[in-house]
């Protein structure tokens, strides 16, 4: 390809006299488009996977479509659910068309057989299992996975491949069979309804316009524990979420995200150390759309302070000493089409009032609720 454009540059500029140049100029031109064309589609496919310019990417219609899930417990864990997500999130790098680290993650044999950092699963050990070991490292490190600029696993995605691990791994079993516990039925549910993505409408074009951020800044913020990903390549908004332990997570590092309030529309810090104090720094996140605060040692006390979030979608306070007390600030929240409940102190009666507040909310309270 170099040469022949070389070939066309200096003869275009020297030989244009020379008797059939010019059927040679035009070979060369058709033979530099084809080349370009061929090489074109090469390097996609070396960065994307074989797949990724295949037509069924031109014709929406010709994808697999996603299995509907009608009863949770019914389901085969890995087919139905942790084969799905390892699809939609790694196997574009570790596939036949794109094998990285000698990996592949296309099939259940694939999966166990591992690649060259060793075993990807052991089984009834997810703490040994090398793909928890990867997608669980700092996203600064260079053996991190995935690669900069992918989108990484969900909170809720990668709980439910260590917890499918951690229960043996195995292809056949149900939901049922593992005896899922409640709080991994409201994952397992909410992974399967696709809750825990952004919706169609947060990621079409009517998406708000805010104010970029620069690169270093988000390095700089995902240095704190954290995945920051734009919500799409053309938006500034952005989809954050905790990947660190819950010792490591504080107060402190919550008010740091402060610098990027005007462009957080996804925030997930389940399951960390935070207290009613983070909630005030919270608050000022006018642009939210999910909040996601499962797990979390915070009460009544300064909930108040998120009353001005009036854009949020989607809450999710189960988990927490959230009560009765607050109701009035949940419902002022007009917008809200999912609300989580579980194992907050929020009554039976208290969800009645909700409900009567919220008619066009779909709120998920469990048994704890119905006797408090």
């Amino acid at each position: 390809l170099s040469i022949l454009l070389v070939f066309i540059c200096i003869g275009y500029r020297y030989f244009q006299k020379i008797k059939f140049y010019k059927s040679l100029y035009l070979a060369a031109t058709i033979a530099v488009a084809l080349l370009l064309v061929v090489t074109g589609h090469q390097g996609g496919s070396l960065t994307h996977g074989s797949e990724y310019l295949a037509l069924s990417h031109l014709n929406p219609a010709m994808e697999p479509t996603k299995k509907v899930i009608t009863d949770i417990n019914r389901a085969v864990v890995y087919e139905d659910l942790v084969q799905p997500i390892i699809n939609q999130r790694c196997v574009s790098c570790h596939s036949n068309g794109k094998k990285k680290g000698g990996l592949l993650l296309d099939s259940y044999a694939h999966l166990l057989l591992g690649g060259e950092s060793g075993k990807a699963i052991v089984k009834g050990n997810s703490k040994e299992s090398e793909f928890i070991k990867l997608v669980t490292l700092n996203p600064g490190e260079e053996r991190a996975m995935p690669p900069k600029g992918k989108t990484p696993l969900t909170k809720e995605e990668l709980a439910i491949i260590k917890w499918w691990i951690d229960t043996g791994a195995d292809e056949k079993k149900t939901v049922a069979q593992l005896k899922a516990s409640p709080e991994m039925i409201v994952t397992l549910t909410s992974v399967s309804k696709n809750d825990t993505q952004p919706s169609d409408e947060n990621t079409s074009v009517n998406l708000p316009e805010v104010a970029s951020i620069l690169p270093e800044k988000i390095d700089e913020i995902s240095s704190l524990g954290l995945t920051v990903v734009k919500m799409t390549p053309n938006s500034n908004l952005l989809d954050v979420r905790s990947i660190i332990q819950k010792k490591d997570w504080n107060d402190s590092k919550t008010e740091k995200l402060v610098q990027i309030k005007d462009q957080v529309y996804i925030l997930d810090l389940s399951n960390t150390a935070i207290t009613n104090k983070a909630l005030t720094t919270i608050g000022t996140f006018k642009m939210l759309r999910k909040l996601d605060l499962n797990g979390n040692n915070i009460s009544d006390e300064n909930f108040a302070a998120l009353k001005g979030l009036q854009q949020l979608e989607y809450l999710n306070i189960y988990n927490t000493q959230i009560s009765d007390q607050s109701i009035p600030t949940v419902s002022s929240f007009k917008n809200l089409k999912k609300l989580y409940l579980w194992k907050s102190k929020i009554s039976a009666q208290g969800i009645e009032a909700l409900k009567k507040a919220l008619p066009n909310t779909d709120i998920v309270g469990g048994e704890e609720n119905k006797n408090t």
